[in-house]
């Protein structure tokens, strides 16, 4: 067994817990999902601790166009895609607020 990928299992079973990554991951998708709200996106009332999908509001370009430009930020600080018509926003553990506030900004 590969000795790496036990110390990170007993690091999420032990220490860090799914209750505490979900909440976390929640924290983070509210996040998202206010500051998109703020800026024009339709956001949903309710989502996934660690996903949310927004769509565009009126005046706004395509989902797919603005996840062709996100995906072309370096670095790439939060997974983007596009699923017909929504942008799907899927933050992870690593990253900060500052992470989200470089996605919404751009």
């Amino acid at each position: 067994v590969m000795p790496m990928l036990v110390a990170a299992l007993r690091l999420v079973a032990q220490q860090l817990t799914t209750r505490r990554i979900a909440a976390r991951l929640g924290e983070m998708t509210s996040l998202v999902a206010a500051q998109a709200a703020a800026l024009g996106f339709e956001v949903p009332p309710r989502h996934a601790p660690g996903i949310v999908g927004l769509r565009t509001g009126a005046g706004m370009p395509p989902a797919a166009e603005l996840v062709r430009r996100l995906a072309a930020l370096k670095p790439r600080p939060v997974l983007v895609s596009e699923r017909l018509g929504v942008i799907r926003v899927s933050p992870h553990l690593y990253n900060t607020p500052d992470d989200l506030r470089c996605l919404l900004d751009e």
